[in-house]
């Protein structure tokens, strides 16, 4: 699975405790602070998911396909020794126009590995005593529980999201008496440039200073305002400052040697030195028409 520097800085600030808390405070408890970044646990990323068919007469099961995906960042989100959620981020930079059905699947597939788990664990156990045979041949017992599980897409995109937000966006419409039997899946997504401030200031992390960037990445007037008027992106974290140049690919000067970056002097030096490279454009297309006008009069003449 190759992956560029782009999706490598994004990613791992994503997985940061403290960035990947306070998304799922946003969009989960309205900004309040109800996970801790201690509160989550590192997850494997990779999901499996094998296709089995049983056969009762012999008791064994025949292994047909197995099918491997991989999350961006995976974690599960603990209370004290009690697991609560299982959450997953994916983080998108272009639009997906089958991204219902995409996010759909890596759900049903965590949902399919806790089942695997605990049935493994009754076999290990051999705790099938006083189960019905119903429960024996699922290995999934009445009282068993499985975790939710959450799934956020964060899009970054400079285009806006013009592809599906659920899985009935995806269809073709077959009438409204079928319809109401279909189920759904809906994209949780997140998109910063559809986010009112008011939203994003609900983000107590880095991720805020970043998602304000991203909204106004094409309003140079609006960007410069906030720039000067928001002491925290005078010092913004290095990291931060990183994901915010790749995302948008500004040639932003970072001085990596810093923990924190001011993003007014950061954006002042690219104007500048935009300024420097017009000045010498300008000098060199002077030249050539200079050079051209000498040309046209020597031809003139002769």
């Amino acid at each position: 699975m190759y992956m560029g520097r782009k999706d490598i800085v994004t990613k791992e600030y994503i997985r940061r405790p403290e960035i990947f808390a306070d998304i799922f405070n946003y969009r989960l408890y309205d900004g309040k602070d109800r996970i801790q970044p201690e509160q989550l646990a590192e997850e494997n990323i990779t999901e499996n998911l094998v296709l089995e068919r049983e056969e009762h007469g012999k008791q064994k099961r025949i292994k047909l396909e197995a099918v491997e995906k991989y999350r961006d960042v995976k974690k599960v989100f603990r209370d004290g020794s009690y697991r609560c959620l299982i959450l997953g981020v994916e983080e998108q930079d272009s639009v997906h126009y089958a991204m219902p059905v995409r996010e759909f699947v890596y759900d049903a597939m965590a949902y399919e590995h806790q089942i695997r788990e605990i049935s493994r664990t009754h076999r290990k156990e051999k705790d099938y005593k006083e189960h019905g045979k119903e429960e024996f041949l699922s290995g999934f017992y009445r009282e068993d529980r499985i975790l939710p599980v959450i799934t956020l897409v964060l899009y970054f995109g400079t285009i806006p999201w013009d592809g599906p937000r659920s899985l009935k966006e995806m269809m073709r419409w077959t009438g409204e008496e079928a319809e109401k039997y279909i189920q759904d899946y809906r994209l949780n997504l997140i998109i910063p440039a559809e986010m009112e401030d008011e939203e994003i200031e609900k983000l107590q992390s880095s991720l805020r200073e970043v998602f304000y960037f991203l909204k106004y990445a094409g309003d140079w007037k609006k960007l410069e305002k906030i720039l000067t008027d928001d002491e925290r992106f005078q010092r913004l974290e290095t990291e931060a400052a990183t994901v915010i140049r790749e995302l948008t690919n500004t040639e932003i000067e970072i001085k990596e040697e810093q923990e924190e970056q001011n993003m007014c002097k950061a954006i002042e030096q690219m104007k500048e030195n935009e300024r420097k490279i017009g000045l010498e454009d300008g000098k060199r297309i002077g030249r050539e028409l200079g050079e051209s006008e000498i040309i046209l009069k020597m031809y003139q003449k002769g």
